[in-house]
């Protein structure tokens, strides 16, 4: 009598443990940004999946073997039986503009931003883990600051800002019928923020002194969405997405340390090590949002998102800073031809996405507001993809141009020019063997 035996493919855990390693790495480097200061540093928004060169529209839309990470009821699309793998990378060239700057101030930065793998448990059951980016901080300024005691004295001081905040996370997708879908995922948020100040003037404080404030948080944190896609004409279909997450708050202890001494010199004599100054906290808002796509003859998809945070209500501390707290809202769309053509494998006929062009804009007003301008993010993308039937492996690249901040108010503009990149795979998760 004949049965089926299981044959696990190992190549992709090698596969897999490698470009963890990579990514590990890369959230290590961060690009400069001047407002990354703030809270826990830049909030990354973008997804780096499929959706980037339709401005990140990706609430409402599915793939047979893409990852789309905005909504994870979107991987109970994915195909039976396989296995994807996506990794990301991107390049941000950043020019800053502003009257607190004596010059322009240009910046860029390889990095990579995420690294996912999917898979279909069972026939409506769709299951993806992943590492990616969520927060990222890098600054460095001069600043006179105001000594007490020292007869009015001010004091060159230094602040070098480096961290940020890494989320591992597990999504689940299950189709509930024909059309409906519903998804959750569950997030680990890790990482610390860290700033090193050295105060420079050695007639005030008789020698150079250099303290470091260390914040790490970790918390859990829990997101969820579902999709509804029904055909609307026989060549028409439409798409509704909806996403939300709960308030979350990340937590954890704030290190201090303290050495005197030019370090460029000389090995600064530590005063104080790593003592525990007390606990930190930092709460995440609400956060709901909507997508709608229509796709004509799987060819042609046209996509809208909007997305609402609400920071107005999570009273975080702003330590002293003069910025404070306002709801955030993104706006992003896109416009998507894909080539498709049908393929015969394990004697069926399936879809395949030989190609597809994209192109999308985005505005986001973020949570933000320092004297008086809520900072605001807007641009444009463009995108292409490839995918070969024979090798399973598959090449996005997206460009985005965009502006992010102001000069008002002696306030700082950035001009930056991304170029991204996503390597896929796609390959059979187990061989089926008849003995």
């Amino acid at each position: 009598m004949k049965f089926m035996k299981y044959k696990f493919l190992y190549p992709q855990f090698i596969i897999f443990l490698l470009l963890l390693v990579c990514v590990n790495y890369s959230f290590g480097q961060t690009n400069t940004s001047p407002y990354s200061m703030l809270g826990i540093g830049d909030i990354v928004s973008k997804n780096f999946d499929r959706s980037s060169g339709m401005g990140d529209a990706g609430i409402s839309l599915t793939s047979y073997r893409y990852i789309y990470d905005e909504n994870p009821a979107s991987i109970s699309y994915l195909s039976d039986r396989m296995l994807s793998m996506e990794v990301s990378g991107n390049f941000n060239a950043v020019s800053y503009k502003g009257e607190s700057l004596a010059k322009n101030v240009n910046s860029s930065q390889f990095q990579v931003q995420r690294f996912v793998m999917g898979t279909k448990i069972l026939p409506i059951w769709g299951l993806s883990f992943g590492l990616k980016q969520f927060s990222s901080s890098n600054y460095y300024f001069t600043q006179q600051q105001f000594i007490e005691g020292a007869s009015g004295s001010y004091i060159n001081t230094t602040h070098d800002g480096t961290g940020g905040i890494n989320q591992v996370f597990l999504s689940n997708g299950v189709r509930l019928g024909k059309n409906l879908s519903l998804g959750a995922r569950v997030s680990y948020l890790f990482g610390h923020m860290k700033d090193e100040k050295d105060l420079l003037n050695n007639t005030i404080v008789g020698t150079q002194l250099n303290s470091t404030v260390n914040q790490y948080y970790t918390h859990f944190y829990f997101d969820g969405g579902l999709q509804y896609h029904v055909n609307v004409s026989p060549k028409w279909q439409l798409g509704l997405g909806a996403i939300g997450s709960l308030k979350t708050t990340l937590s954890g202890n704030t290190y201090y340390s303290l050495s005197q001494g030019d370090g460029s010199t000389s090995l600064p004599s530590q005063m104080v090590d790593d003592s525990i100054i007390g606990t930190g906290k930092f709460n995440l808002p609400v956060t709901y949002g909507g997508g709608l796509s229509l796709t004509y003859d799987n060819k042609l998809t046209f996509a809208v998102d909007y997305k609402q945070e609400k920071w107005s209500d999570v009273h975080n501390s702003t330590s002293g800073f003069n910025y404070s707290f306002k709801n955030a809202n993104q706006i992003s769309g896109g416009i998507e031809y894909t080539k498709r053509k049908n393929e015969f494998f394990r004697n069926q006929i399936i879809p395949f996405d030989k190609y597809f062009y994209q192109l999308g804009g985005y505005y986001n007003q973020e949570y933000l507001v320092m004297k008086g301008q809520q900072i605001s993010n807007a641009g444009i993308s463009l995108g292409v993809g490839f995918n070969s039937f024979t090798s399973g492996l598959g090449t996005m690249f997206n460009v985005q141009l965009g502006t992010r901040g102001t000069t008002k108010n002696n306030l700082i503009r950035g001009n930056y020019f991304q170029i991204g990149v996503t390597i896929s795979y796609q390959s059979n998760w187990i061989k089926y063997k008849f003995q």
